[in-house]
């Protein structure tokens, strides 16, 4: 196996994860974003995907770019 095809797979995964728990947040009201981190903290180093990952300019570069969505979607939903 080549080591982009686990890595698709791995995307694919995380994707579907996403995808079910944004629809379960809705139903037992609890918020996306807190069932998204629950699956980032799963998949890492320390969780039970074990992703190594160390490349710490890139986590800041997406950690930014993620806060900046946050904060664009929360003005739009604001009243």
């Amino acid at each position: 196996m080549y080591p982009v095809d686990g890595l698709i797979f791995i995307g694919g995964a995380l994707l579907l994860l996403a995808i079910v728990s944004s629809t379960l947040s809705g139903k037992i009201g609890v918020p996306g974003l807190v069932l998204f981190l629950g699956i980032g903290m799963l998949a890492g180093e320390d969780g039970i995907g074990r992703i190594a990952f160390d490349n710490y300019p890139l986590a800041h570069a997406i950690g930014t770019l993620a806060l900046v969505l946050i904060l664009f979607d929360g003005g739009l939903q604001t009243g």
